[in-house]
């Protein structure tokens, strides 16, 4: 049977800690996407009090965490254990904001490009607030195979 992944918590799917899962909600995974949302309040991590938001690069990390979810879901879904992934690299970044504002919802959608047996990976990642494109980029990851020989 398969799970109904708006009621696992995003700790299953992310190999992260609180306060470090900067994510919000899983709203959809598919094979090849998903799509997750971030709210912003005074309580995000990296909120800055004088610009009343985040500041708009943190959306790297959310795009790698959407990632990592999309990941998770597949890991999951194949009951496979969760595994670290690595951001190895951001191409192309570019925003049309500076902060990501109080109050807003982001819905951050990660589209696999490539993934080789080796656990490499390409994603391109849009950053919407009210279906308006803020950020975008394409992101490398790695998911090493065994993470005691990887990290050893």
């Amino acid at each position: 049977m398969k799970p109904d992944l708006h009621e696992v918590a995003l700790a299953d799917l992310l190999p992260h800690a609180s306060p470090m899962i900067l994510i919000t909600n899983l709203i959809e995974a598919q094979d090849e996407y998903v799509d997750c949302e971030v709210t912003i309040n005074e309580q995000s991590l990296f909120y800055d009090n004088k610009a009343c938001g985040v500041p708009a690069w943190v959306g790297i990390e959310y795009m790698a965490q959407s990632i990592g979810v999309h990941a998770g879901v597949q890991a999951m879904l194949a009951s496979e254990p969760i595994k670290i992934g690595l951001l190895l690299g951001c191409r192309r970044f570019e925003s049309e904001v500076v902060n990501f504002n109080l109050g807003q919802s982001l819905r951050i959608r990660a589209q696999k490009l490539y993934l080789e047996e080796s656990g490499l990976a390409g994603y391109d990642c849009n950053i919407y607030c009210q279906n308006k494109l803020l950020c975008s980029a394409k992101l490398n990851v790695f998911s090493p195979q065994s993470e005691t020989d990887f990290f050893s």
